[in-house]
């Protein structure tokens, strides 16, 4: 009888136990990123619905939490929450996180109006063009040692969709921004006529990985990662992942072959 008490006891703290609940349930930090993830998104975003899917496919349910994305990022990082949605890979985030196999690709390109044709080769080329950029946004090495050398003079906003309109009003020539983001932002923000008035270039400045991150507070992040790549995988077999991107129109064939993007584009905080 003891014994039998003893056995209840010990399941009963097992299943009360918060490490036990942590390998079926994660808390993952998300803010809005669209059209990659947002709150106003049909579940989320595609990002968001991959990464809580890849999860389920290995037994593992996701709990978003929607923060600014510093708030997210520091959440995920001193193990507050378990992780975060994604975010590019660098030595520095390699070293703070448990990082995934990539799960999308993050193109930057230059958009211009089509009556400005803009060509280049060499980052150094742009320096004729009045040019616009993304406050506290990575570019690609190549950009961001011109803008810091002088080399490149760039009017800095907090927003892409302001970038746009200065672009639109003929107060910049050309402005970085990420491929799919200035699409979504030209189909949901834009007439149709302004809209047909920009384009972009197909060299790209930069590509970077966008990886989930789990907290490396949490002892069981590299075994939970090992199971969201698992489960990952199984997403791209089945066709469930490139269906999940084409529900937002965020697959063209056309931008797929000019940019080489291969996967998915996605975040670079």
């Amino acid at each position: 009888m003891r014994f039998h008490q003893l056995a209840l006891v010990t399941l009963s703290v097992l299943i009360a136990s918060p490490s036990s609940l942590r390998a079926e349930t994660l808390r993952i930090t998300n803010g809005e990123w669209p059209p990659f993830t947002s709150q106003s998104l049909p579940q989320g975003g595609p990002l968001s619905r991959v990464v809580a899917d890849a999860f389920k496919q290995v037994g593992v349910t996701v709990e978003y939490g929607y923060f600014p994305w510093k708030r997210a990022y520091e959440y995920a990082r001193n193990g507050t929450w378990d992780g975060s949605v994604g975010w590019a890979r660098d030595s520095v985030r390699v070293v703070e996180f448990v990082m995934s196999d990539p799960v999308i690709y993050a193109d930057k390109v230059l958009f211009y109006r089509k009556a400005v044709p803009i060509e280049w080769s060499r980052v150094e080329d742009l320096k004729r063009w009045r040019l616009g950029a993304a406050a506290g946004y990575s570019y690609g090495e190549e950009w961001d040692t011109a803008v810091r050398s002088g080399v490149l003079q760039v009017e800095s906003v907090a927003l892409d969709e302001q970038n746009l309109r200065k672009l639109l009003d003929n107060r910049l020539d050309a402005i970085a921004i990420d491929l799919e983001v200035g699409l979504y932002l030209l189909r949901t923000a834009f007439t149709p006529s302004q809209a047909e008035q920009i384009t972009f270039h197909p060299r790209r400045l930069s590509r970077s990985l966008i990886c989930l991150t789990l907290s490396r507070k949490n002892p069981a992040s590299q075994t939970l990662v090992e199971r969201f790549n698992q489960g990952l995988a199984a997403l791209h077999a089945s066709g469930r992942f490139d269906h999940y991107f084409t529900e937002y129109h965020l697959t063209t064939p056309v931008v797929d072959q000019a940019i080489d993007t291969g996967k998915r584009g996605g975040r670079v905080p």
